[in-house]
């Protein structure tokens, strides 16, 4: 029996799926695009954004390798990287409390995911080019979070609080960049090796 022809549209929209999100697999080997293995790292990265922010948490001025990991986990798996990235706020949620600055985790966090993802065939495997990007990122960390302010206080609560925060913005902007240029590289190869051949 001759099976039903596809539509053009549906081989193109296949591809292009599996090419934004997923490692090409061989038929051969006959495996799913996500293993047991992939959701058992996912997990481990979720802990360790949780356990990145508290090893940093007695260096003052916003020092922090979440910003660096989100990366790299969104570099190792795409949009799933999603899933430790929410983990990671909601537990920081439940350990203190859900004020306003969670509901702007919320939206922080997964947008670096997003812009990470996005940003994948640009800056490809280059630690300085992510370095820029979390330098850009850790100063921008504060206007975002004045979005807030913006919301409660009209224009004059933004730039009050924008402005208040200015200098720890430029203080996670150099952190961001030193640790990305130091520690990416070797993050990479541990990621790469943890996930094994997808």
């Amino acid at each position: 029996m001759n099976e039903t022809p596809k539509h053009p549209s549906q081989s193109f929209l296949k591809g292009v799926w599996g090419k934004l999100f997923f490692k090409k697999v061989s038929p051969k080997k006959n495996r799913s695009p996500l293993t047991t293995r992939d959701l058992c790292v996912l997990g481990l990265c979720a802990a360790l954004l949780i356990a990145s922010k508290y090893a940093l948490s007695f260096v003052p001025y916003n020092i922090e390798a979440v910003s660096l990991l989100t990366v790299i986990f969104t570099l190792a798996y795409g949009w799933l990287a999603l899933f430790p990235v929410f983990v990671f706020v909601l537990l920081e949620g439940f350990l203190y409390g859900f004020g306003l600055w969670w509901y702007f985790w919320l939206i922080a966090w997964p947008l670096l995911a997003l812009l990470a993802q996005a940003l994948k065939p640009l800056c490809r495997r280059s630690a300085f080019a992510w370095a820029f990007v979390l330098g850009l990122y850790g100063l921008a960390f504060g206007a975002l979070y004045a979005l807030v302010a913006l919301v409660v206080g009209g224009m004059g609560g933004f730039f009050a609080v924008w402005t208040a925060g200015l200098i720890f913005d430029v203080l996670h902007c150099v952190g961001n960049f030193v640790l990305c240029l130091i520690l990416f590289a070797p993050l990479m190869k541990l990621m790469e090796r943890a996930i094994g051949e997808r």
